[in-house]
């Protein structure tokens, strides 16, 4: 894939990457099959830090995750969105499994120091999955210890602080801009830190549905990717 695909152009020769999103990805600097490479293979590192052994498994988890609705549609959004969601929120969960099996945390507060010098708006996305993915996972190995639960957790948000002290250097002038523009107003207001139910429903909704209605990033499109699930389950079939 890297040899021949990776510096392939134009990116419509790719499935499911039509005219708009490769002009769209082009102006944003976004050319080749490289760049989405590294969310695939970040996510693939994530695969194996959880136990993950198989390669076909391993593979086809990785292109669904690169080529879903939403990965293609985020990241012709804006360049910020494939660098700091879809790249950095699986290095982010490696880090937290690093951290928690070998005790490493040398990857996580780098991760979260990165996210923070791209701003406040994506490390609150990344840290708001992250938490979902934590919770998740502890009590799925841990659910009769809540102790080793909140010891794992302390830790890790303790190390979160000190990966994002390490970017106030950043943070802060980020902040002061946000309270000195006219975003402020709506702050006034009040701002709502999570969607409305309404949003929630309609996640479920478009999960494999392309429709191109789809508001407020609820365009997850997955049905593209459901041919390779179909076929790791042809190929597993005798299990």
């Amino acid at each position: 894939y890297r040899r021949e695909l990776w510096g392939l152009r134009p990116l419509t020769d790719f499935w499911r990457v039509g005219a708009g999103t490769a002009r769209r990805l082009a102006e944003l600097g976004i050319y080749t099959m490289g760049q989405l490479f590294c969310a695939a293979l970040a996510f693939s590192a994530l695969c194996r830090a959880m136990g993950q052994k198989d390669e076909l498994s391993i593979f086809t988890g990785s292109l669904v995750y690169v080529f879903s609705g939403y990965a293609l549609f985020t990241a012709a959004k804006h360049v910020y969105f494939i660098t700091y969601l879809v790249l950095a929120l699986p290095l982010l969960l490696l880090g937290c499994e690093r951290f928690l099996q070998q005790k490493k945390w040398g990857l996580f507060v780098a991760v979260v120091f990165f996210l923070f010098l791209g701003g406040y708006y994506y490390a609150w996305m990344d840290s708001l999955l992250m938490a979902l993915y934590l919770l998740a996972r502890e009590l799925y190995l841990y659910r009769e210890d809540v102790r080793k639960i909140l010891f794992d957790l302390v830790r890790l948000v303790v190390l979160y602080l000190w990966g994002m002290a390490l970017s106030m250097f950043i943070l802060l002038p980020n902040l002061a801009s946000l309270f000195s523009s006219s975003r402020s107003v709506n702050l006034g207001e009040g701002t709502s830190l999570l969607y409305g139910l309404n949003h929630y429903k309609k996640l479920l909704v478009h999960l494999v549905n392309l429709d191109p209605s789809a508001q407020n990033w609820a365009k997850l499109g997955l049905v593209g990717t459901v041919y390779l699930d179909l076929v790791v389950l042809f190929l597993r079939r005798k299990r």
